[in-house]
């Protein structure tokens, strides 16, 4: 799985213990993409999620402070093709 963008955007708010429903109504990412990017983010590890809540894991911690170093809205989202 590749972290794209809209992961970063996730991970970006404000840290700690977050309400998803709070992050959604904030209009960052349209609803149905907010949630599967938090899917994901839960599947490779770098958030936990309990009672409508996410919290960073320290990966993700890490690489929050990596991708602070990169101008993130530059890089493009990669597309692989595994045909």
């Amino acid at each position: 799985m590749l972290i794209k963008r809209e992961h970063t955007i996730i991970s970006r708010e404000p840290r700690g213990c977050r309400n998803v429903n709070d992050l959604i109504a904030r209009g960052i990412i349209e609803r149905p993409r907010f949630l599967r990017r938090i899917m994901e983010l839960y599947i490779m590890g770098l958030l936990k999620k309990h009672d409508g809540e996410i919290e960073l894991t320290e990966a993700d911690v890490l690489l929050l402070n990596a991708v602070e170093k990169v101008n993130i809205d530059r890089v493009p989202d990669l597309r692989i093709d595994s045909e």
